[in-house]
């Protein structure tokens, strides 16, 4: 006859394989979503109104770059 100790046991032993079987197949699912939501991601970012986007974040921080230069320039002190 079995004892509660060896049910115990096929229960845990059980549970390990269930959770590993899970695992591999969400791992895999989970893989499967990044790589579509990327690709989705790499075609939005190659359309034109992304990059008229992306060219004018550029222009206002090259702008933003070269007032902040200025005003350090003309507040710090001497290095004569």
């Amino acid at each position: 006859m079995k004892t509660d100790e060896e049910d115990l046991m096929r229960w845990k032993a059980g549970l390990v394989i269930g959770i590993g079987i899970g695992y591999v197949l969400g791992a895999r699912a989970g893989r499967e979503s990044y790589e579509r939501l990327m690709a989705q991601g790499r075609k939005v970012m190659h359309t034109a109104p992304a990059e008229e986007a992306r060219a004018r974040v550029t222009a206002t921080m090259d702008d933003a770059g070269a007032h902040l230069a200025d005003a350090m320039r003309k507040t710090a002190p001497s290095q004569e």
